[in-house]
């Protein structure tokens, strides 16, 4: 699975950068308790990943940006558990993290790439 590379790549570039720099903002927002900073990373992830499955299962293509942040929060535990929870090896779910793992950043390609090693996993079930 070859990632994407060319103009793509430099749009996911600013997109992830973007993404980043959200979620330094979430975080800051909420740094006055770890617990707070923690439950906004949470439900951002959940409604990522929510929004991700619906949109996908629509025909719809997700954006850079919405890619971008995906891969982000996919870096936090609790969020990659919760879209491992709800990949369950349909057609659409191998289609929405093929894509995503090959528009992700190098760096970010673990997150989603466990996720989607999931899909070929017969333990898995």
């Amino acid at each position: 699975m070859a990632p994407l590379d060319g103009p793509v790549r430099v749009a996911m570039r600013r997109a992830t950068a973007r993404a980043r720099g959200r979620l330094a903002a979430l975080t800051e927002e909420a740094a006055e308790t770890a617990l707070v900073g923690g439950r906004s990373v949470r439900s951002a992830g959940v409604a990522v990943v929510r929004t991700a499955f619906r949109r996908h299962r629509r025909g719809e293509r997700l954006s850079d940006d919405e890619v971008a942040w995906l891969t982000v929060l996919l870096t936090q535990l609790p969020i990659r558990d919760h879209a491992w929870e709800r990949t369950d090896g349909r057609d659409g779910d191998i289609a929405l993290w093929t894509d995503v793992l090959r528009r992700a950043e190098p760096e970010l390609i673990a997150a989603p790439g466990s996720v989607s090693d999931q899909l070929s996993d017969p333990g898995s079930d």
